[in-house]
């Protein structure tokens, strides 16, 4: 996950595997190197919602981002979400 200026934030893994804490969503790994902005929001599971890749968090926490040319990016453009290398 990079901000708008393209810096890394995280890395994140979705995995194909359930989330521990929600139905219909799956899990999702966290880099060790996150920044505090990332890591506050606890992010833990992610699901497909229409068109949308929808994070989810702690507390009750949600970022949408829809699909663009390289990835996601969030509805307020800032942060992308890339493959690995790109």
């Amino acid at each position: 996950m990079t901000d708008k200026a393209g810096k890394v934030l995280c890395h994140i893994d979705l995995l194909n595997e359930p989330s521990p804490r929600l139905e219909e969503a799956k899990a999702i790994r966290l880099s060790k190197d996150c920044s505090a902005n990332v890591k506050k929001t606890k992010i833990d599971a992610w699901q497909i919602a229409e068109i949308q890749l929808v994070l989810v968090g702690g507390e009750d926490w949600v970022y949408t981002m829809t699909p663009d040319k390289v990835g996601f990016v969030s509805d307020d453009a800032k942060f992308h979400l890339k493959p690995e290398g790109k």
